[in-house]
């Protein structure tokens, strides 16, 4: 960009030169000649410049925590429903769930009417009731010493930010996007624009930006935590704020898990082990622990693909992080290849959510998780009823797009 203004800056004074010598008479054949080529080469110049900045502005689009311009369906719940300080210490979870049991919801009535304006303001249908974000963050910001919440703007937002405190691979950069409604077209760009050296009164060669979507479509997610009938009579805001906790990271676990290895079937997500075009390397290993040069072809294929960028990391089966730990990175150094949870330069996140026998290499901020509507609360009171316990059932829409299948090298096979 840089250079395409400077080149534009030079076109116009020459061609205010050109003007300023004809001193205001009729441009000579020649000068005429010279001014109309110069001006030509302005307008290209100028068409170039605007298809970067275009190209920058959706590139700076996709980052923005909700995708305004980008995300044609999406709502801002969180500006058209909102709880005050008050109602988020009023509200309770366990008087919404006493209720779904009992089927009075006397005692519950504040509780059920936010459910209702959620539905409004979301356009869904509750299973059972809705929970607002700010109830589903309202653990992370009690203080430990006492039942009050810390801070005076209790936004939706922060729910997101629980949420990616509970997912490895969000807090290694992939992007979530709530409040989606409906099937979302997300652009990506294939390629920028080409850069070439010219002569000094040489025309700059247009190139065409070149896009295609990714499309997120929710799939319903849902698990259960089972609870007595006993602690349900508690009112205890830390019994809550456990079981709020529980809920946010289930749900957590289960995005990591569908980012690295949803295989797009029987409703899951698409992760990255099942996505089209991702690099492959070859593990000898049969129990696939890479050696140091097959951990470096893991980042040579991205390098070879422009793209070995942001923080890449390595994501692997506990089983392999630890055999990496004992394995000299070459015959004489005794250096291992993990130092420190990093193997040559990079994190290494051991986890059982991936495969035995994979490793993931990769930028995890071109990964997208898209989420729809409110988290839906469900109380089954059959399931444990032997036993005096119940169920909180949970549901959530949600999906996994990779920006960039270029971004990530997999083990082969």
């Amino acid at each position: 960009m840089k250079e395409l203004l400077k080149k534009r800056k030079k076109l116009y004074a020459k061609m205010q030169r050109i003007l300023n010598e004809a001193k205001g008479e009729a441009l000579s054949e020649a000068d005429s000649k010279l001014y109309t080529k110069y001006d030509r080469q302005y307008d290209e110049v100028n068409e170039q410049i605007k298809q970067l900045e275009k190209l920058e502005a959706r590139e700076k689009e996709l980052d923005k925590p909700l995708r305004k311009a980008l995300v044609s369906g999406q709502k801002e719940n969180k500006d058209k429903f909102k709880l005050d300080d008050k109602e988020v210490k009023r509200y309770s979870l366990f008087k919404v769930l006493r209720a779904l049991e009992t089927g009075n919801f006397k005692e519950a009535e504040f509780e059920v009417e936010i459910s209702r304006k959620l539905e409004e303001a979301s356009g869904t249908v509750a299973r059972g009731i809705l929970v607002p974000p700010q109830i589903q963050q309202r653990a992370v910001l009690s203080k430990a010493n006492s039942g009050a919440l810390v801070g005076t703007d209790h936004r939706a937002d922060l729910y997101i930010e629980a949420l990616t405190a509970d997912s490895f691979v969000m807090q290694q950069g992939a992007k979530l996007i709530p409040n989606l409604v409906g099937d979302q077209d997300i652009p990506r760009a294939l390629g920028g624009m080409e850069f070439a050296f010219v002569a000094e009164d040489g025309e700059s060669p247009l190139t065409d930006a070149n896009y295609d979507n990714i499309t997120l479509t929710p799939h319903t997610a849902t698990g259960s935590i089972a609870i007595t009938r006993k602690l349900l009579l508690q009112s205890n805001p830390y019994v809550e704020d456990l079981i709020e906790a529980d809920i946010r990271s289930g749900m957590a676990l289960l995005i990591d898990k569908m980012v690295l290895a949803g295989d797009g079937l029987n409703n899951q997500p698409t992760g990255i082990l099942h996505t089209t075009g991702v690099n492959t390397v070859t593990v000898v290993d049969a129990n696939g622990v890479p050696t140091f040069k097959e951990a470096v072809d893991f980042e040579t294929e991205l390098a070879e693909n422009n793209a070995l960028r942001g923080v890449p990391c390595y994501v692997t089966r506990p089983s392999i992080n630890g055999a990496w730990k004992t394995t000299p990175t070459d015959a004489g150094s005794g250096v291992m290849m993990n130092q420190n949870n990093m193997v040559n330069g990079y994190k290494s996140i051991p986890t059982t959510l991936i495969p035995a026998g994979k490793t993931i290499f990769g930028n995890f901020a071109d990964v997208l998780v898209g989420m729809w509507s409110n988290l839906d609360l469900v109380l089954d009171t059959a399931t444990m009823a032997k036993q005096g316990g119940l169920v909180i059932r949970a549901w959530q829409d949600i999906d996994v797009g990779i920006r960039h299948a270029q971004s990530f090298s997999i083990t082969e096979g």
